[in-house]
Parts: C-alpha cells; sequence; structure tokens
C-alpha cells in the first residue's frame, strides 16, 4: 500500500465527517503531529469553516478505510481470500453483506453492499469510514 491517507475534496467535508488535522505550528509545541478530530456545526475546537480552509493549506488528511474500521462499525468478518494480487473479505451486519477487495500495491478498493449476490444496492469504491458510514445511512442499514 503507498499511502495510508488522502486529502478530502471540498465537496465531501460534511458535519460528523472524521479527519485528522496537522497542529498548527505557531500555536502548539509538537507540530507537524496530527489529531484525529470530528467536524462540527459550530465549534471553537473544529468547524466545517476551518475544515474547508484546511483543504486548501493540505493540512487536512483522513485515513483509507480499513478492516479494522468495517468491524468497529458492527460488521462481522465471514471471510477471506487473497489471489491474484487482490484480497477480499465478506462481512456481515444483521441480513446485509458487504464484500471488499483491495489489491496488494493500490490503496483503492472495490465495495459491494446487499442483501445477496443477485440483490447489490451498492458497487463502487469506499475510500474512508466517512463514506462508509454514509452509504449505510441511506441504506438504513
Amino acid at each position: 500500500m503507498k499511502n495510508k491517507y488522502f486529502i478530502p475534496q471540498v465537496e465531501d467535508l460534511r458535519i460528523n465527517y472524521v479527519c485528522e488535522v496537522e497542529m498548527d505550528r505557531l500555536l502548539y509545541k509538537h507540530s507537524g503531529d496530527w489529531r484525529k478530530t470530528i467536524i462540527k456545526i459550530n465549534s471553537s475546537d473544529y468547524d466545517i469553516q476551518h475544515a474547508i480552509g484546511d483543504v486548501a493549506t493540505m493540512n487536512i488528511r483522513v485515513p483509507f478505510l480499513t478492516i479494522k474500521q468495517i468491524e468497529k462499525e458492527g460488521w462481522k468478518l465471514e471471510w477471506n481470500d487473497g489471489d491474484d494480487g487482490i484480497e477480499t473479505f465478506n462481512f456481515k451486519k444483521e441480513s446485509w453483506i458487504l464484500d471488499i477487495s483491495f489489491g496488494f500495491k493500490d490503496v483503492s478498493n472495490h465495495v459491494l453492499i446487499g442483501k445477496s449476490a443477485n440483490a447489490i444496492y451498492f458497487r463502487g469504491e469506499i475510500k474512508s469510514i466517512n463514506e462508509l458510514r454514509y452509504i449505510c445511512k441511506l441504506l438504513k442499514i
């Protein structure tokens, strides 16, 4: 895997978006460190206006989606398999299934979410936990 993080697009930011923010070199003695934060509506700590500014200066980053994050959302790993440079994981949550495939040398993934192999409700890439949570919200999972 090349990178563990990406810089989000401004249009991807929203309330409750989980990200990491680089500590301001002028305000904190541990400059260059990254702090996990959640974007809030109006907050003295970190709000949407701060996040938009940080995208422009590249002082914000988001970790790519991991298996551990998927499991923390209540998805149970059923099986995984690695073949031809791709590793696939199959999860279950209630009556839903989630299949995610990662390339061994790439951070991109391919995700299927549905009720069965014949009833797929989402097919595409999910870059971070933010997108997974949003898609699950839309699907009422």
